[in-house]
């Protein structure tokens, strides 16, 4: 009996073994209707011996095997699809995972990239303190009268160079704090992958199980066929039986119609 490979996509339940059990029914009902209109055409007759064919006994055992074959497919079939349901999740979670640690290195790429912006330009602002500074310093030598109407000045240069140093020492504190956070976003990628190790190790479970469910779905197949070998032996076996009963029933029919020995 032919069946299609179940996939991820689903499976039709119609192919497990319901054309089986269809064919047998089919065979029974027109076995039924032949010996039904076979009795019809003749009138009843007492018949000697009619032994029942000890095949007919197993008949509804193999018609429960057949069945439990149906529930055993549905069964597996329930839990191949929840096999399915399972390994998407999985791989929806290994996609969400893979997002957040590329959303991850990129944010901290930027915030490194921002802070290294901030430092180069208080290290210029700085620098260029130092300079009016220096500059401030020669005047005064060269020019010690224009010291008090420069003092304002000098000390306008002191204000902006500890207003940069203070900055300086806040962009080196957050230097600090973004490294403490690179260190940090660095463990929770060791153990976000850590997690997608544990993940693919659940998606090689879930296919060794899918490989399972198919080898079983295979059995019983074979069961299937098994059970249909079967039936058309007892179709068979019937056949034999009605025939046989045929020809008594003309033998009996001759013996009655010859004449008495005198």
């Amino acid at each position: 009996m032919a069946r299609k490979e179940p996939t991820l996509s689903g499976i039709s339940t119609d192919d497990l073994g319901e054309e089986p059990l269809r064919r047998s029914t089919a065979n029974r009902s027109s076995g039924s209707k032949k010996g039904g209109s076979s009795r019809a055409e003749q009138p009843p007759r007492s018949v000697s011996y009619d032994p029942a064919p000890s095949g007919s006994k197993w008949t509804p055992v193999l018609f429960v095997v057949a069945v439990a074959a149906l529930g055993l497919s549905g069964f597996l079939f329930m839990q191949l699809t929840q096999a399915q349901v399972a390994l998407q999740g999985v791989q929806l979670r290994l996609t969400d995972l893979e997002q957040q640690l590329t959303l991850t290195d990129d944010e901290a790429s930027q915030s490194v990239t921002a802070l290294q912006a901030n430092l180069k330009k208080s290290n210029e602002q700085l620098a260029l303190a130092h300079s009016e500074i220096r500059k401030l310093w020669d005047t005064r030598k060269v020019n010690k009268k224009g010291i008090a109407s420069n003092a304002s000045a000098a000390k306008s240069a002191a204000s902006t160079a500890n207003s940069a140093k203070q900055s300086l020492t806040k962009v080196e504190s957050s230097l600090s704090e973004l490294k403490a956070t690179v260190s940090s976003l660095s463990q929770s990628v060791n153990t976000k992958m850590a997690s997608v190790d544990s993940l693919q190790s659940e998606v090689k479970s879930l296919s060794s199980a899918q490989s399972s469910l198919k080898s079983s779905f295979k059995q019983v197949d074979n069961l299937s066929s098994r059970v249909q070998s079967n039936e058309d032996a007892i179709e068979s076996i019937d056949a034999y039986r009605r025939n046989i009963n045929r020809q008594l029933l003309e033998l009996q029919q001759r013996g009655n119609s010859s004449p008495a020995t005198p």
